[in-house]
């Protein structure tokens, strides 16, 4: 394994002029306004370059002290200039405005200081001697080993492995208590790697398996992936961006310049494109019955058990009041739960799954075999602000670091309707106002209860926080309430697992279980948009969708739809939102044309016949290979088979549940739309699209663009139901016989469907 030497250097005033470079080189330039701790010598920055009033994680923490290869630092004098390099590169970058936010800015070392890595892995100590042969070399090195797996981490982990396994070393411990721990930075400073995500995750079980061997204990949660990542275009992308920053601005670069324009004619994404198939990705899969299942326990937590454990937490604050005192109980907050709780009755959800009560009689969880009761603290700080977090994500579309940031003024009241004050993380970099339910605002009046005490204390805004709610001390201390309080840490990766284990939400359809994630919050709201009646199972989703109007939201989310135009400079961030609700409804549109495929769904309507004329056509054209495929790879086929109708069509489902609508807004589906041409006959302007407010059943029924799926034969049957009770009603002569003749035209729908 070759390991990175010192750049052999005679005398020691050599070594001081190289040294006071770094100095000198910096020494230039004025402390920059964004860097809030440390100087530019030091090697450790703290860097804000989003506003600290509106964004939250706007202090990012940047170290320049980390392993670059086997048992050095890059802060070791060899490493000066690569050092220097990396400073003025950020420098430089934040200075022009290619570089606007911190997270993008740690980004950006990282990816020099892993370019880096690999350089001194195979031999090269200073950018000025590469060569355009080297950077191809490194193009395929990427796409064969990774980004993760650039420096030559496996061949040292196997020259430390081999040594322990034959008992010639040991790997390094520490102590904790009386016990063993594995002291996995030490292993990973061998390595010359920053931490275990720098390492490949084939590698990481590896570690963790030498680690099991050698008699040391495994860490439940190790961070190894199932498989090796294959990286997004993005990611490739952002990993040659230093490497274009080298040669742009190679003039404050003399110390170590690259001497050529890297990979000439291409942009940093044709680079990534080269590399990897796998594209820029923004969105992810997400499942929509566990999804639609654990936003719908979400609503029934923020609505219905919110105001019973508000209720309960003042009697138990009042109880402890009065317990508190010189002659008062040792321990207040313990007796004042236990008495609370043997007098509290909740109004709903006693007993039910998923539901708070009974809580077991404690503040905090202990960890006993065979406990499934929450306590105090697991209600209020994981299952109710995480659920209050659902809520918002799902009706709001909103990123975890964005609902992050929420500020307690954040809610607008207007005469038109809600807003949600909030800071847009990816593309605006700065406040918006979204259009939001009335659902929202009241998971944000729970984020506000639940804050109050430490924004009151610390004078901070954000609602997503919390202080302890009790004041809990050791044994009989006399220290005041101020010296023993202390911030609770939102967890919301935790806090998102136990919420969704608890309320049972279904297995996948494989009997996994789903792991909800903060990523895939942007795009909840797109499938319970698409999803709304497909489970009608889930009360509380449907009480949302028949009581809210989501076509706020939608707007707002999809302002550049059909042939509506957009301000210029919103265009990207309306464009990223689209994308994120239109994956959400490709994904829809492919499960149920897949249901259907395989006979667990019916589609009709004149619009579902359409559909699966075409569906069966792509099919035909893969028949010899579904002869004798597997069900795996019969799945694979036909999603391939379908993609073409599942892109280029459309099913949006209906305000009142009837039925989806074909209509993609070409010239065919507008000439054909029902309700547009019924429309037309009342002087309205013709739209780009559906016009709901026209779209009633018996029009839905009889369009070429109507779609029913077994949900929506459900409602229509419940609506004939109704109108044949209606028949013997007080009604007068002349709404019966509107009446009759709408049961009879639906009627005469229901059983053409069912005769096709």
């Amino acid at each position: 394994m070759k390991r990175a030497q010192p750049t052999p250097e005679s005398k020691t005033e050599k070594r001081r002029a190289e040294r006071t470079l770094h100095e000198m080189v910096l020494s230039e330039y004025p402390i920059p306004p964004w860097l809030i701790s440390g100087s530019l010598l030091e090697n450790r920055w703290v860097i804000r370059l989003e506003d600290a009033a509106e964004f939250r994680a706007a202090s990012v923490p940047i170290s320049f002290d980390v392993p670059i290869a086997s048992n050095q630092l890059l802060s070791d004098f060899q490493f000066d200039k690569d050092l220097l390099t990396a400073k003025l590169l950020l420098l430089c970058s934040i200075r022009v405005g290619s570089i606007t936010g911190g997270k993008v800015a740690a980004i950006f070392v990282r990816n020099y200081l892993q370019f880096v890595r690999w350089r001194i892995g195979i031999g090269i100590y200073r950018n000025s001697d590469l060569t355009p042969d080297v950077l191809e070399n490194l193009r395929g090195s990427v796409r064969t080993r990774g980004i993760a797996g650039l420096p030559p981490v496996a061949e040292a982990f196997q020259a430390i492995k081999l040594e322990t396994q034959s008992g010639r070393r040991e790997l390094p411990t520490y102590l904790k208590g009386t016990k063993v721990k594995f002291a996995s930075n030490a292993l990973l400073r061998e390595l010359g790697v920053p931490n275990m995500t720098s390492v490949p995750p084939s590698l990481r079980r590896e570690i963790w398996e030498l680690v099991a061997e050698q008699g040391l204990p495994v860490p439940r949660k190790n961070s190894v992936s199932k498989d090796d990542i294959v990286p997004t275009e993005n990611r490739v992308a952002n990993f040659f961006s230093p490497l274009f920053a080298l040669h742009t601005f190679s003039s404050k670069l003399s110390h170590d310049p690259l001497g050529f324009i890297p990979f000439p004619g291409e942009t940093r994404q044709s680079i990534a494109r080269s590399i990897t198939d796998r594209e820029a990705e923004r969105t992810f899969t997400v499942p929509a019955q566990q999804a639609c299942y654990l936003i719908d326990k979400a609503l029934v937590w923020v609505h219905d058990y919110a105001p019973d454990i508000q209720r309960l937490i003042e009697d138990i604050e009042r109880r402890t009041n009065e317990l508190t005192g010189p002659d008062g109980h040792w321990r207040p907050h313990e007796r004042a739960i236990q008495d609370a709780l043997a007098v509290f009755e909740p109004t709903c959800g006693l007993n039910e799954p998923g539901s708070p009560w009974p809580v077991h009689g404690a503040y905090f969880e202990a960890a006993r075999e065979g406990r499934t009761r929450p306590s105090l603290r697991t209600i209020l700080f994981e299952y109710l602000l995480i659920a209050c977090v659902i809520v918002i994500a799902a009706f709001s579309a909103r990123r975890h670091n964005e609902i992050n940031s929420l500020r307690h003024d954040c809610i607008i009241e207007t005469d038109i309707g809600l807003s949600l004050r909030c800071y847009i993380a990816k593309t605006l970099r700065g406040v918006d106002e979204i259009p939001i339910p009335a659902t929202v605002k009241a998971a944000v009046d729970v984020l506000r209860w639940l804050s109050e005490k430490r924004r009151v204390r610390t004078g901070e805004p954000w609602i997503v926080a919390f202080d302890e709610l009790l004041a809990v001390r050791s044994g009989k201390s006399e220290a005041p309430p101020e010296e023993v309080k202390r911030s609770g840490k939102v967890q919301i990766y935790r806090a998102l697992t136990r919420f969704s284990e608890f309320v049972e939400t279904p297995l996948l359809a494989d009997g996994s279980r789903w792991s909800p994630r903060p990523h895939q919050f942007r795009r909840w709201f797109g499938v319970t948009y698409y999803n709304r009646y497909r489970f009608p199972q889930l009360i509380a989703l449907a009480h949302f969708y028949r009581h809210s109007d989501p076509n706020q939201t939608r707007r707002y989310i999809t302002e550049s739809k059909y042939t509506e135009f957009i301000a210029q400079k919103d265009e990207n961030r309306a464009r990223q939102r689209l994308e994120d609700f239109e994956k959400a409804g490709q994904e829809f549109r492919q499960e149920r044309f897949l249901a259907v495929l395989d006979g667990r769904e019916t589609m009709t309507g004149f619009g579902g016949e359409f559909l699966k004329r075409e569906l069966y056509k792509q099919i035909a054209a893969y028949a010899d290979c579904l002869e004798t495929a597997d069900d795996k790879v019969k799945k694979a086929t036909y999603i391939e088979a379908i993609a073409p109708i599942v892109k280029a069509t459309q099913l949006e489902p209906n305000e009142l549940g009837h039925s989806y609508c074909k209509c993609t807004g070409s010239a065919i589906d507008l000439a054909q739309a029902e309700c547009l041409k019924l429309a037309a006959q009342f002087g309205e302007q013709v739209k780009s699209g559906p016009d709901q407010s026209y779209a009633s059943d018996e029009i839905c029924g009889r369009c070429a663009n109507g779609v029913k799926f077994p949900e929506n034969e459900s409602v229509c049957d419940k609506t004939i139901a109704a109108l044949e009770r209606a028949e013997f009603s007080q009604r007068s002569p002349a709404v019966r016989k509107l009446e009759r003749s709408r049961l009879a035209l639906l009627k005469e729908q229901r059983e053409l469907r069912l005769r096709d």
